[in-house]
């Protein structure tokens, strides 16, 4: 009996120090914040209204979604998002509530899938895509959100798929294909995200098939290597 009235005399302390704010109305102090269900959306510590510290987001059903630690006066934050079943989903730095440097990116068994670098929150240098297996699928190379330059593609088995360049996220410039034992099957130069000019498709044993001469995209003559 004793145990429950001490329960009740300090339960109302607890309760008045969450969510407070100081006369000037800055948050101070643990805050939770619920939806309309009562279930928690997010848990953490304000000082003079900045966030410090770790923070606890979940989503409706009570699941941690994820985990952020604030520094820099609340302008930064070290985050890790998380699957419904608890795995890690990603990994990565928000700077001023925007993704930033290195973002790292998990499946379901937390097998690395795909790496990006963020600037302002939006794609900036490399992102690397992965096979379930570690192997690289992907690099392609971007600017300001856009991809720009050389990309290449990769077999499971390592060996190069494509070779293909962009400007401003179109296809513009020399491209290749090969099969997975090395060979390249055909290449030919894009412009505008279309084939121009002259396209050469080779056999199996590398020696040439046929050209098709392309002009905006359409086929205009082909001759074949006979």
């Amino acid at each position: 009996m004793l145990k429950n009235i001490y329960f009740f005399l300090f339960l109302p302390i607890y309760v008045f120090c969450q969510n407070d704010s100081d006369e000037l109305g800055r948050k101070q102090g643990q805050w939770t914040q619920s939806y309309q269900n009562g279930n928690i959306r997010y848990q953490g510590t304000f000082v003079n209204d900045v966030p410090q510290g770790i923070f606890l987001y979940y989503s409706e059903n009570g699941l941690l979604k994820a985990n952020l630690e604030y520094f820099n006066n609340g302008n930064s934050a070290s985050a890790r998002l998380y699957y419904p079943n608890g795995h890690i989903s990603g990994v990565g730095l928000y700077q001023n509530e925007k993704k930033d440097q290195l973002w790292k990116y998990y499946d379901e068994k937390e097998q690395l899938i795909r790496q990006e670098q963020y600037k302002n929150g939006v794609l900036e240098g490399q992102s690397t895509l992965f096979y379930s297996d570690g192997n690289v699928l992907q690099k392609v190379f971007y600017e300001n959100g856009l991809k720009q330059g050389q990309s290449q593609h990769f077999y499971r088995n390592g060996n190069l798929k494509i070779i293909a360049h962009y400007l401003n996220d179109k296809l513009d410039g020399k491209y290749e294909l090969y099969n997975a034992d090395g060979i390249k099957k055909y290449h030919g130069t894009y412009k505008n995200d279309l084939k121009e000019g002259i396209w050469y498709y080779y056999k199996d044993d590398a020696s040439l098939d046929y050209k098709i001469e392309y002009l905006n995209g359409i086929p205009q003559t082909q001759s074949n290597n006979e």
